[in-house]
């Protein structure tokens, strides 16, 4: 116990062990936990649109596994993710938001157990630190990267803090399956765990059992692929810039456009929780790997690496790394003598649940706030064009579009039969084929407008969307 200025003694941070809960603190957390999933559904099932055009490619291609099986080794969507949804993606897109949102909530729970487990007071208030940083209800339920890769990790990290290598080392294991920067996080697992043996005269034998097992699943993976398609998925990380079309920024890049989506109220939280995160390092040093994160995704958006396109949509893995230092700085104020400065704390975590339903990070302006995912303009040009093109050329075939809503609005399954993110260049393509051309993805993906154009093979037959989508048709 520590003693404050006019004698009132207070608990320390990080205590070193686990607190029990008492029957209202349990009530709360689940109250909370509950709301804030909730609330992310709500998000969900408002929104017209969705967060990154990431989404319905991860999906479709999760849903058409079922038809061509070999997509589930695809490196782009990563077959850890792709395993992530392949089951509910057969069921639609509605059910594989809730399937991941479903283990957005488990990793909330694992969020409460590692702060219990490092010793955290008033872990239950993890829902409350967790579900309403406005980067969570916004892509806790997409069908993307996000979910999966946090909860790995999560787990990972709590079973390293409950000193369960083995367990840990499977869980960081699968991180390179999810997003490949997982890899380096893995790597980096492995010299922690590696000097903490050292340092602590460790069981070298579990800790070499342990950096086995994270190896194992990206091994199991290549030797899959190796045996069905006859090449190693691997190699995609030996390309460091496989595109420039995403560019570079800044070191500091994700600094200034974290603050919204991250929450204000949660980083003042976590900023005042910072000094006893560093005064029990020797508990809470498995937290490490979330600066980690933040410090890889900086350093590859700065060089122009692995297609990064600087969006703080990657970051949110970090959030409960973010909820256990905002739970640090709530403890700090909550236990200071000073009867404002315990108020102060509970505005700010007041503020921290208003910022998760303001969803300020969607607003474009403050005179127009958003608060669900709208659907970016092109959508509703590429709906009128596909509607053209079933009335005025029912038997075209085939019929190409590049941009992947179309794909999910026709159900365009990717199969060896059927294939309409097709690449095959305009000259290759039949008699009567119909090409929808847009500006957001088919001249960086061998479909230039002006190939298209300076063609007399090809014939402009409608523009929509003030000339953002057009409908070309081969005629000779």
């Amino acid at each position: 116990m520590t003693e404050g200025p006019n004698g009132r003694r207070r608990p320390p941070a990080v205590a070193g062990a686990c607190e029990d809960w008492t029957r209202p603190q349990r009530i709360f957390f689940l109250c909370s936990l509950a709301a804030g999933l909730a609330w992310s559904a709500f998000i969900m099932v408002a929104s017209p649109g969705w967060s990154l055009d990431d989404e319905l490619s991860h999906y479709l291609r999760s849903r058409s596994v079922w038809e061509n099986p070999a997509l589930i080794f695809d490196s782009w969507t990563r077959i850890g993710r792709n395993l992530f949804h392949v089951l509910p993606a057969h069921f639609g897109l509605t059910v594989a938001r809730l399937w991941t949102l479903a283990f957005a909530g488990l990793a909330v729970v694992f969020t409460a157990l590692l702060a219990r487990r490092l010793g955290i007071r008033r872990a239950w208030l993890a829902p409350i630190a967790l579900c309403f940083q406005p980067w969570f209800p916004e892509l806790s339920w997409g069908v993307l990267t996000q979910t999966p890769f946090m909860l790995a990790l999560v787990a990972g990290i709590l079973a390293l803090a409950s000193n369960r290598l083995l367990l840990s080392g499977l869980c960081f294991g699968t991180l390179p399956l999810i997003r490949h920067e997982g890899i380096a996080l893995t790597g980096l697992w492995v010299v922690l765990v590696t000097l903490h043996a050292a340092a602590t005269g460790g069981r070298w034998r579990q800790t070499l059992l342990a950096v086995f097992l994270s190896a194992s699943p990206m091994a199991a993976y290549n030797i899959a692929a190796l045996i069905c398609l006859g090449d190693l998925p691997s190699r995609v990380l030996l390309s460091a810039k496989p595109t420039e079309i995403y560019g570079h920024g800044t070191l500091w890049h994700f600094i200034p456009i974290s603050i919204r989506p991250a929450g204000i109220f949660t980083l003042v939280l976590a900023t005042i929780g910072l000094p006893a995160l560093f005064r029990g390092w020797k508990t809470t040093w498995p937290l490490a790997f979330y600066p980690a994160y933040f410090a890889l995704h900086s350093f590859v958006y700065w060089k122009g690496l692995f297609a990064s396109g600087g969006y703080y949509h990657f970051l949110m893995p970090a959030a409960p790394g973010l909820a256990i230092a905002a739970l640090l700085g709530a403890n700090a104020l909550l236990d200071h003598p000073s009867r404002i400065l315990r108020r102060t704390a509970i505005a700010l975590l007041a503020g921290l649940v208003l910022q998760g339903l303001l969803m300020i990070q969607l607003w474009q302006n403050f005179t127009s706030p958003r608060f669900t995912l709208h659907r970016d303009p092109i959508d509703a040009a590429l709906d009128a064009a596909l509607e053209w093109q079933k009335k005025a050329r029912p038997q075209a075939a085939p019929v190409v579009c590049h941009h992947i809503y179309a794909s999910f609005r026709e159900d365009w399954l990717e199969t060896p039969l059927r294939h309409r993110l097709d690449h095959t260049p305009p000259a290759e393509l039949p008699i009567h084929a119909v090409v929808i051309w847009e500006n957001k993805y088919s001249d960086l993906t061998g479909m230039p407008l002006g190939t298209l154009q300076a063609d007399s093979a090809w014939r402009e037959c409608e523009t929509f969307g003030q000339g953002n989508v057009k409908v070309f048709e081969k005629i000779h």
